[in-house]
């Protein structure tokens, strides 16, 4: 799906977020000789989040740097309910089309 920009706002100023999941293929096959795809949930935040919205495309191979993020929260259960992020620090763009005008730039 296409990326949608989030303007969050947080102690009176309002930053750009974006949350997205990264698909992984994996070298483990499924029963059907294919590899299996892996979807790891990422959050970017300011330039790196306008630029993923601006340039990225579903499809376009990415490189991301970043930290592996514990969240969680009591919900409405009263159960302990957690996940996993990893926070964008970096992204670099691997393969644009041929016709792209901009360039592979870590942001």
């Amino acid at each position: 799906r296409d990326l949608k920009l989030e303007l969050v706002n947080h102690e009176g100023k309002t930053f750009p977020t974006l949350t997205f999941e990264l698909a992984v293929r994996a070298e483990k096959k499924d029963k059907n000789g294919k590899n299996e795809t892996y979807f790891i949930c990422c959050r970017a935040s300011g330039a790196t989040a306008e630029n993923l919205t601006k340039y990225q495309k579903k499809g376009n191979q990415i490189i991301i740097n970043g930290s592996l993020v514990r969240q969680s929260w009591k919900y409405k259960d009263n159960n302990l309910h957690e996940r996993y992020y990893v926070k964008v620090s970096n992204v670099y763009f691997c393969d644009q089309k041929k016709n792209s005008t901009h360039e592979s730039l870590p942001f």
